[in-house]
């Protein structure tokens, strides 16, 4: 089944303006599953994006949910499943052209995490078979993150579509990633990307905390304590004469525009 170009088109435009209004494009994203399995045969599509040397998977889109069961079983987290080894064997094999690397088997992924007889175990009960992975580029190709593919034995993969999906989720979340600080924005309100009282690590932490994060996931992301953590939130709660994560963003929320550095 070839793609329809328009159809897809309609479709990015469709959640694009739905996250304008203020919803929540993970939510979105997630309603919309079915439309993307449809399109590329996958049966689990998980979106990572880069995040220093680690990538942060951030989006896992499935209607079984067999997958996610299977994370929580093996006491997996989302930060755990993408290592060094994997993000340096895609770093090497992604040039910049559109290109894919294929997976032969979840260890590849889990490498470091989980061991053989584990990921074959995860393997066996997923009933995996294969996965496609291609990069996220920017508007000026720059490679910012990851979708991968996961095919079951079942599952009919629809390998000429993959590339054109691709795209369309690079064209819907472009105005939605910053990435100078690397992070997300899940909805269309962003603080200030000036923040001229702040020093550039603090950006990057009021930037992470007003998406929701929690201290501990900010935390791990820039490699710092939590009492550095606390440290660098009194500085940035003291200069703009606040004392809460609320008060913090209504502050900043008179100066909202929206990222377009992708």
């Amino acid at each position: 089944m070839t793609i329809n170009q328009i159809e897809l088109l309609e479709k990015v435009i469709f959640i694009q303006s739905c996250v304008i209004e203020g919803r929540d494009i993970k939510a979105v994203l997630r309603k919309e599953t079915s439309i993307f399995k449809k399109k590329s045969g996958a049966e689990v599509i998980a979106f990572c994006l880069e995040n220093g040397k680690y990538v942060n998977i951030e989006l896992v889109l499935e209607e079984s949910k067999k997958f996610l069961s299977l994370i929580r079983k093996y006491k997996l987290r989302s930060k755990d499943m993408i290592l060094n080894k994997f993000i340096e064997q895609c770093s090497l094999k992604f040039g910049s052209s559109r290109e894919y690397i294929k997976i032969e088997s979840i260890y590849e992924i889990f490498e470091s995490t989980l061991s053989k007889s584990k990921s074959y175990e995860f393997e066996k009960e997923m009933n995996f078979k294969e996965a496609r992975i291609f990069p996220l580029r920017n508007r000026i190709g720059k490679k910012v993150g990851f979708v991968i593919y996961f095919f079951c034995n079942d599952s009919i993969m629809i390998y000429e579509n993959l590339p054109d999906v691709t795209k369309a989720f690079e064209t819907l979340i472009r105005p939605f990633y910053d990435s100078k600080v690397r992070t997300l924005h899940s909805k269309c309100i962003q603080a200030d990307k000036q923040m001229d009282l702040l020093t550039e690590r603090e950006k990057q932490i009021a930037y992470r905390v007003l998406q929701g994060k929690t201290h501990k996931t900010v935390a791990y992301e820039l490699e710092i304590s939590i009492n550095t953590f606390k440290t660098h939130m009194k500085n940035i709660y003291n200069k703009y004469g606040v004392s809460s994560k609320i008060e913090l963003s209504n502050k900043l929320k008179g100066n909202v525009i929206r990222s377009t550095d992708i």
